[in-house]
């Protein structure tokens, strides 16, 4: 949940202010009490070892030189006696009890084992908690802060210990003696400093509290100047949030100038202001792109998402209003020759008079809208009792008329030709995306029959087209799963009858065993790219297979490959090649490469190129089904291939055909001029075989030989075959 800046700001120093006078309460008793104690255990050790320095003075000063006049004892009981000298405890006793009412600071010497003159000196509870605690540590004093007599005192007591041998002796020897085994350091009882601290705890609490008033005027001071500072900044930050609200509603509302007392804020402010500039500018960028957005600026149509728009309308509420949607896309033939000859600024005017032909021919309740390039849209209604195909040709006709207007255009006449695509939401179209599918479907549909034409959707067109686009799906597995298989056809030399080679032909085999004709599946392959992938497993296969027959005792026996225009166009061919020859382990000399005549129609320099690479590698390349094409001759000499494969067509009437058996030794001269290998394909009778040995035809294939087998078929034909079966 969030919380107020104000608070966030202002709490923390509330916090720390409560926190602080709570712990400086808390804290000075025990802060004091330390102090006083502390204070009177310090003066303590400096009594404590004035009275030691006293009663040594004594000992060694007074006692000895008094004693050794001879006229006087030294005597615990001194008093008894005229000659009687105190012993130095006894003086040091007498000493601290002088007076001792009066003292704020006393002094006492007491011990559990004394003469017999003092027997009546026991000691307090206090005094026996001190002699354990120094029989355990004789170097440190025991201190207690307790009350006594109405005062508040503290009592430190330290070890007496017996530190000279004289002491020793007088103790051990002395008649009332309690104890007569001391011995040097031992401790005899204990000297005790009592000090009274009652004025130090009065003077202490005042400073206390003196202490705590101060403390709370600064943290009051603090807090006030904190107030005052969270006011500044979250009052306008505030205001700022309001103004982004109003602004976030669309509601255009600034900021009016201030005196911010802090930098920060007024650049925030500043930021607002020039934000909310920026969005009423953007509000008008974004109104002038909305029309860009469904307008074409061309011909000042509908465009491609304004067509959408009302057609996904239309279609959502064509129930409610009990009405069909219909429409008509119409792609202008051949339009990017005007373009290509004419120009695009001619394009644009041809495009702008036939808009306006069109909104001439069309109903006034019709939307028009540019597509594309050269495409329009026709969205119409109708009644939903209206017959399914009713108006839709006059429609299509009428639409066709318009364009076919001759139009004069920078000092031409043009005379332009439409292909229409009709659809109606009559067909199972859900929405607006699904009926222009129709639409598309029927305009491709008039466009493959010859273009000029319209054509109706209907569900068996689509139909087509879901049985082509799930063939391509299924191609796609196929491939995955490694169904597309090659089946070899043997090669001849029609001279000795040597099987010389074998053409690797595409063939899809089915995991059901099944094939599929190639005519029913290489085209589709070739329009949707899949042929790329496919031929380069079907090479990659054929070459291992060809190393497997080498294996088999087939040495020598070549594999030619198929390669398609599409394939040829891809970049990679040469380094695919490469790369499976070092796969395979395949010679080069043992790969061949038949390339259409068709495949080498587009750039000849970069054909050239390519072929160049590929023959570098060292493998052979063959011109398949030549004199099919339409420039063979004019680039023929500079294309770097080993053999020309005549094409079937010409094998096929070569008996009953004199043209056929001119090409024929046309083309068999033009290999020796060149320095080339011919081969003929399907030949399927011995009187063809006989004619194209005699024509100097050096190889050849065909079912006269054998069809298309599969690997282990081909080996065992190769195997098993005999010349003399079938010399001519």
């Amino acid at each position: 949940m969030s919380r107020s800046l104000y608070w966030k700001i202002t709490s923390p120093v509330l916090l720390i202010a409560l926190v602080g006078t709570l712990s400086v309460s808390l804290a000075a008793p025990y802060l004091l009490e330390w102090f006083v104690t502390q204070t009177a255990v310090d003066n303590a050790q400096q009594q404590a070892a004035t009275f030691r320095n006293i009663r040594n003075y004594y000992s060694e000063q007074v006692v000895a030189k008094v004693t050794g006049s001879g006229g006087f004892n030294v005597m615990a009981d001194h008093q008894l006696s005229a000659e009687g000298v105190p012993v130095p405890a006894t003086f040091l006793i007498e000493m601290v009890d002088y007076d001792k009412p009066q003292e704020l600071v006393m002094t006492d010497l007491i011990s559990p084992y004394p003469f017999k003159n003092r027997i009546e000196r026991k000691m307090d509870e206090y005094q026996k908690r001190a002699w354990k605690a120094v029989q355990a540590n004789p170097d440190e004093f025991y201190v207690e802060l307790l009350e006594q007599d109405g005062k508040m005192m503290v009592r430190a007591a330290q070890a007496d210990r017996l530190n000279a041998p004289a002491c020793v002796a007088c103790h051990n020897n002395h008649p009332t003696s309690l104890k007569r085994d001391w011995k040097l350091g031992d401790v005899r009882g204990l000297l005790e400093v009592s000090t009274v601290v009652d004025g130090w705890l009065e003077r202490g609490v005042w400073i206390s509290r003196t202490l705590s008033g101060v403390t709370l005027l600064a943290f009051a001071l603090v807090m006030l100047v904190n107030f005052r500072v969270a006011r500044q900044v979250s009052e306008p930050l505030n205001r700022i949030s309001g103004s982004l609200r109003s602004l976030s509603r669309g509601e255009d509302r600034g900021l009016s100038p201030e005196d911010y007392q802090y930098q920060e804020v007024e650049s925030l402010a500043d930021a607002f202001n020039g934000f909310s500039e920026k969005e009423r500018e953007r509000k008008q960028l974004a109104h002038k792109v909305e029309m860009l957005a469904y307008t074409d600026p061309l011909t000042q149509l509908a465009n491609r998402t304004g067509f959408q728009q009302e057609l996904d309308k239309r279609m959502s509420e064509s129930a409610e209003r009990q009405a069909l949607v219909r429409i008509w896309l119409v792609d202008v033939d051949h339009f990017r020759d005007i373009n290509d000859t004419l120009g695009y600024e001619v394009g644009d005017k041809v495009l702008g008079l036939l808009a306006e032909a069109l909104q001439r021919t069309l109903p006034a309740d019709t939307l028009l809208a540019r597509l594309g390039e050269d495409e329009f849209g026709v969205l119409l209604d109708v009644a939903a009792d209206t017959a399914e195909w009713s108006g839709l040709e006059y429609m299509a006709e009428q639409v066709q008329q318009a364009v076919s207007e001759h139009l004069q255009v920078a000092g031409r006449t043009l005379k332009l030709t439409a292909s229409v695509g009709a659809a109606c939401s009559s067909h199972d179209a859900e929405n607006g995306q699904e009926l222009i599918l129709q639409a598309n479907i029927a305009l491709h549909q008039a466009k493959a029959l010859g273009r000029n034409r319209a054509v109706i959707h209907s569900p068996e067109l689509s139909a087509a087209v879901t049985q082509r686009v799930e063939l391509v799906h299924d191609m796609h597995n196929g491939l995955e799963l490694g169904e597309f298989v090659p089946f070899y056809q043997p090669q001849f030399d029609l001279q000795t009858g040597a099987l010389i080679g074998a053409e690797a032909l595409m063939r899809w085999q089915r995991k059901d065993g099944s094939l599929m004709p190639p005519g029913m599946f290489i085209p589709v392959a070739e329009q949707s790219s899949l042929i790329v992938p496919m031929g380069a497993q079907i090479m990659e296969n054929a070459c291992r297979d060809c190393q497997a027959w080498q294996a088999e005792g087939l040495e020598g026996i070549r594999v030619a490959v198929n390669v398609s225009s599409v394939q040829f166009a891809d970049d990679d061919l040469v380094a695919l090649t490469r790369a499976v020859l070092e796969k395979t382990g395949l010679q080069p000399a043992l790969l061949e490469l038949e390339v259409t005549e068709s495949g080498l129609l587009a750039e000849v320099d970069e054909v050239i190129a390519s072929l160049q690479k590929l023959h570098e590698l060292g493998i052979e390349l063959a011109l398949d089904d030549f004199g099919t094409g339409y420039s063979s001759l004019s680039y023929l000499k500079t294309l770097p291939v080993d053999r020309l494969k005549i094409d079937r067509e010409f094998v096929r009437d070569l008996l009953n055909s004199s043209d056929d058996q001119a090409i024929l030794r046309m083309i068999v001269e033009l290999g020796k001029q060149l320095n080339l290998k011919i081969l003929a394909e399907g030949v399927e009778e011995a009187e063809q075989l006989a004619l194209l040995k005699a024509s100097g035809c050096q190889e050849v294939q065909g079912f006269y030989y054998a069809k298309p087998l599969p690997l282990n078929e081909f080996i065992e034909y190769a195997k098993n075959y005999s010349v003399a079966e079938t010399t001519v």
